[in-house]
């Protein structure tokens, strides 16, 4: 008896997160304003910039070089930032405490 309860409360929850997903998905978008150019089109660039404070990030008005750096890999290779120039490198620098 335990079991089936325990199924129904499963299957219950899941069915409960599927309906939230899928009214997620569709919910419309028409309510919140849109930004518009002249021409009507949504205007990518304030968009781009609004997101961007809004994470508290700077957008460089041209590229700035990054300082060369080295670092050793997991497999214990160095590895030079300077390998990479001319190439999109993403750095994610993050700690567990």
């Amino acid at each position: 008896m335990k079991t089936s309860k325990t199924h129904l409360h499963l299957i219950t929850t899941l069915l409960l997160l599927l309906s939230l997903a899928l009214y997620a998905c569709t919910k419309d978008k028409t309510e919140e304003p849109s930004k518009t150019g002249s021409t009507g089109t949504v205007d990518k660039e304030a968009r781009i910039a609004e997101l961007m404070m809004s994470m508290d990030m700077h957008r460089f008005p041209k590229p700035v070089a990054a300082e060369d750096f080295e670092l050793i890999s997991l497999k214990g290779e160095k590895i030079r930032l300077g390998q990479y120039r001319g190439q999109v490198v993403l750095l994610s620098f993050w700690a567990t405490w």
